[in-house]
């Protein structure tokens, strides 16, 4: 396909996606690549609309060989579309990061970047992008995004009606590079954790969970933040995830200070869990030989500390259980074949154990 050199064009005042006679119009920024031209630029919801909704009325009948992506999880956009309404309506931070948007530009035809011009002076990387309106735009990367900004348009009009997103635009005539962009941004990627998630998320229980990672002492530079399962030879107790997940077994439903309540009720266990008092001793050791500090064994404590509300006067008594890892009364309660269970089923047996146990019930 061939490329022609760029040519002036004055920057057009048009906000909202143009069709010429025969192109659309981008105002963008121009990189380089892999031997090759790309473009960021922005659009608006309605935009997207516009010039997405035939891929996605077009993915469900293609030939599966031709696809460039998943199959369109529509659940999945639903979800992102009612996070960005309820952070707009709520006054809160979202993200939606650019989506990658590969053109299959005809054969016959080619795309024009025309520089434009500042006090006389031809800016090179800036200036507007013309694709002919036969191009044809598939997204291998970012599809769930960008149709959540089309259910969002849909369902709350007047919140989103002035938002935009990035588009990472790339030349691939006849579709020969759309595959591999999906492979190269999919293959290496890793999955956030749930501890970095509950470490970095804005929500109600990560935000609690990091107020008692620098009140309650024995959580202080004894928590994994980045793992979800602590090594063997590691210093740590305790992992972030499972903080953040106790921390909501407790405050669920509470209608008081969530947070204030969660570091007073923590501090009591630190004050009164036999284990938790020695956690400057050998901490391996304890560890190993009890189940003191398992996600299990907090969110069972949490669930109680729930079920109790404001009264705290049991935590004084956690002292009467026999927490070490050889405790008979584990088999067939949380432990199966010498194997700790973690699952709802074992974690509400061990709550109700511990509630009898300290005559919470």
């Amino acid at each position: 396909m061939s490329r022609p050199q760029p040519q002036a064009l004055a920057l057009s005042n048009e906000n909202e996606l143009a069709a010429a006679d025969v192109n659309y119009e981008f105002p963008c920024v121009q990189g380089f690549q892999s031997g090759d031209f790309y473009w960021m630029a922005t659009l608006t919801f309605h935009q997207a609309k516009t010039l997405f909704q035939p891929f996605f009325d077009r993915v469900v009948s293609d030939n599966p060989l031709d696809l460039a992506q998943r199959t369109l999880d529509r659940k999945r956009s639903q979800k992102f579309a009612d996070y960005m309404i309820r952070s707009l309506a709520t006054g809160q931070p979202y993200i939606m990061p650019p989506i990658i948007v590969s053109l299959d530009i005809p054969a016959d035809a080619c795309y024009d970047f025309a520089e434009i011009e500042l006090d006389g002076l031809e800016i090179e990387t800036l200036g507007i992008l013309s694709v002919p309106l036969g191009t044809t735009f598939w997204i291998p990367d970012g599809q769930h995004r960008a149709f959540g900004s089309i259910l969002a348009l849909m369902q709350a009009p007047g919140l989103v009606g002035k938002e935009t997103f990035g588009v990472s635009l790339i030349p691939d005539a006849s579709g020969q590079k759309r595959q591999q962009f999906f492979v190269d941004i999919n293959q290496n990627g890793m999955k956030p954790n749930k501890s970095i998630l509950s470490l970095l998320n804005c929500d109600e229980y990560s935000e609690i969970a990091r107020g008692i990672l620098v009140s309650v002492p024995v959580f202080r530079d004894r928590t994994s933040l980045e793992a979800t399962n602590v090594k063997p030879k590691s210093c740590d107790f305790f992992t972030m995830n499972a903080l953040r997940d106790s921390c909501q077994r407790l405050v669920m439903g509470y209608e008081g200070d969530r947070q204030a309540r969660a570091i007073e009720f923590w501090g009591m266990v630190a004050a009164y869990h036999p284990n938790w008092q020695k956690v400057g001793d050998d901490g391996l050791t304890l560890r190993q030989s009890t189940i003191s500090f398992l996600a299990l064994t907090l969110n069972a404590i949490a669930i109680v500390g729930n079920q109790q509300g404001d009264q705290n006067e049991w935590l004084t008594k956690l002292g009467l259980i026999d927490w070490s890892a050889t405790n008979p009364e584990w088999d067939g309660l949380i432990r199966f074949g010498q194997r700790i269970v973690k699952n709802s089923h074992t974690t509400k047996a061990l709550a109700e154990y511990i509630a009898t146990q300290t005559g919470a019930l």
